[in-house]
């Protein structure tokens, strides 16, 4: 029962550390595209 429950909060504590790693890295992209673009309208 208790290898189960450790099992599953090491689980859990992986696919948070997964999802706050693709959101870091979501607003890392958007952020370069809209600088990207800013720069790009500046330019031209």
């Amino acid at each position: 029962m208790f290898e189960r429950i450790m099992i599953v909060g090491i689980t859990i504590i992986w696919i948070a550390m997964l999802l706050v790693l693709i959101g870091l890295f979501g607003w890392w992209l958007v952020s370069e595209l809209v600088a990207g673009v800013l720069n790009f309208l500046f330019v031209v």
